[in-house]
């Protein structure tokens, strides 16, 4: 009688090359998306801070700027400056990936410095949600670009541990209530409820 073969050694290691092929593409088209992701993400929080500047060019104040004592107070996507400057976003959710971010701006310090103008980028409107891990990728990810090597405790990202509600009032602001976190690395972090972005000077 004939009996049947089964695989040689060579059949078996040739499938699984093939299989390593297959799963090395997999993570690799993984990898490049969250790529795409991370350098979007980017680009939205730039989308949001160009119009200031191209409002300050103009008009020499922020939008937002209601007392012209430098600091913003009042949400700037209700000023005509910055809603008739091309492209500016016309709300503060932003949606990459599936998740939503939520991007306002204000003023705030850590409590000893002077209060500067900033972005807060939250992962809930109320930015009292804590980032997760992936979350913080993303953080990393902006402070990298924006600063190089410095961690969430200095240069002009910042990772906050407090920030006021910015729904909580009518101005849609974030002011003065923000509490930087004192930890020089992102991995790990359980307790970030935003990213402060001190756009208009250090901190």
């Amino acid at each position: 009688m004939r009996r049947d073969k089964g695989f040689t050694l060579i059949e078996l290691a040739i499938v699984l090359v093939i299989i390593g092929i297959i799963i090395g593409m997999v993570l690799k088209g993984q990898d490049l998306i969250q790529n795409a992701r991370l350098k979007k993400f980017i680009n939205e929080v730039r989308r949001y801070e160009l119009p200031m500047w191209i409002c300050v060019d103009k008009l020499q104040t922020f939008p937002g700027d209601t007392d012209k004592d430098g600091l913003i107070d009042a949400d700037p996507l209700a000023n005509t400056c910055y809603t008739n400057t091309s492209q500016s976003p016309t709300s503060h959710t932003v949606s990459i990936g599936g998740s939503s971010w939520y991007i306002y701006y204000g003023y705030g310090n850590d409590g000893t410095n002077p209060n500067r103008n900033v972005m807060v980028i939250c992962v809930s409107d109320d930015c009292q949600t804590t980032f997760g891990d992936t979350e913080l990728e993303y953080a990393l990810a902006l402070d990298t670009s924006f600063d190089g090597s410095e961690g969430p405790n200095s240069g002009i990202i910042i990772g906050a541990t407090a920030v006021d509600d910015p729904t909580a009032g009518t101005a849609n602001v974030v002011a003065d209530g923000i509490s930087h976190t004192t930890s020089t690395t992102w991995t790990g972090l359980t307790n970030i409820v935003a990213i402060i972005y001190y756009f208009d000077k250090k901190p």
